[in-house]
């Protein structure tokens, strides 16, 4: 998946998400493919939502940062 620290893991239907910091980079791997939440973040978490899907959270130079991961 990626090489890194701080790792958060959700899952949601049939689908696995994971999330971590690799440097000063939140970086996420959804369905195989890694993608990049944030370049400047760190403490990653991920929350399953009722309907679906996974909400994605982290610190962004001192502010909270989400997204909704599909």
């Amino acid at each position: 998946m990626g090489t890194g620290k701080d790792v958060a893991l959700a899952l949601s239907g049939d689908r696995t998400y994971v999330s971590w910091v690799n440097g000063t980079k939140v970086e996420a791997w959804i369905d195989g493919k890694v993608e990049l939440l944030s370049s400047a973040g760190a403490f990653p978490s991920l929350s399953t939502l009722p309907g679906g899907g996974v909400l994605a959270a982290w610190e962004d130079n001192g502010a909270v940062q989400i997204r909704l991961l599909p």
